[in-house]
């Protein structure tokens, strides 16, 4: 193990957390922790992978997983795909959005589903199925059509390289109902990476885009090109909201459109 990376595990918690659970696999070591009214996912890194309020547990902390679930505004989720599950933020949101939506969720490790379930309150619904996999793999195989897939795949230090490639992003288009849409948790910006906008283009009629107050940038991706003006797709995300205890007014002035 990298220096760096030990130093940061034998540190955890840090002050003010109370330890709950530590548990490791083949990956590396999942930690979970209580600070004030908060609970937190972490692997082996000071970055945080979930962090939830334990008094509203259905209400996003983090803001990009609030523009994540702004796509509801886009198009009425009917069948969802979760690639990624960390503490299971995105499926307490749609779950609370709309409690009869079916749900699958991919994650890589065993050990975070099992951890989500017993700390993180993720739904143990008939409706909501979770599957141990390797997210390019699975969507190699994948036959089933969503109307949303959300992908939120992060190691402990960085965006899982599989959300930049070509094959996955093809792969994730093919998954799609004509109307749907791919959802995207980028750590930094793409917008301005022609590459990016060359793969993503080869697939997709529109790309619009939400720059979060921490830097985060959300893709939000369509086949269709019939998709209304900017402005016009703000008021509908200001006017539609999962939890009535949050919402999206500030994300919402942040959408703007790639292509």
């Amino acid at each position: 193990m990298p220096f760096e990376k030990l130093f940061s595990a034998l540190s955890l918690p840090h002050k003010d957390e109370i330890k709950v659970a530590s548990e490791r696999d083949r990956y590396g070591t999942i930690f979970v922790v209580d600070k004030r009214n908060y609970r937190i996912m972490r692997f082996d890194s000071i970055f945080e992978q979930t962090k939830m309020n334990r008094n509203h547990p259905e209400v996003p902390v983090h803001n990009y997983i609030k523009a994540m679930l702004m796509s509801a505004a886009l198009e009425k989720p009917q069948s969802v795909l979760v690639l990624g599950l960390g503490g299971g933020s995105l499926v307490r949101g749609l779950h609370d959005y709309d409690s009869e939506v079916s749900i699958d969720v991919v994650e890589l490790r065993k050990k975070v589903i099992t951890i989500a379930r017993k700390y993180f309150f993720i739904p143990d619904v008939n409706n909501i199925s979770y599957f141990a996999q390797d997210a390019g793999s699975f969507m190699e195989k994948n036959k089933t059509k969503y109307s949303h897939i959300f992908s939120d795949l992060y190691s402990a230090e960085d965006m899982v390289s599989l959300q930049k490639m070509g094959e996955f992003i093809k792969n994730c288009a093919a998954s799609l109902t004509p109307d749907g849409w791919l959802v995207m948790n980028y750590h930094i910006s793409p917008i301005h990476s022609p590459t990016l906008l060359e793969m993503f283009s080869g697939y997709f009629g529109t790309l619009l885009y939400c720059t979060t107050p921490s830097g985060n940038v959300v893709l939000y991706a369509t086949q269709s090109v019939k998709v209304a003006e900017t402005e016009l797709l703000r008021k509908k995300c200001r006017s539609v909201s999962p939890s009535s205890l949050y919402d999206f007014k500030l994300l919402s002035t942040k959408l703007s459109r790639w292509v």
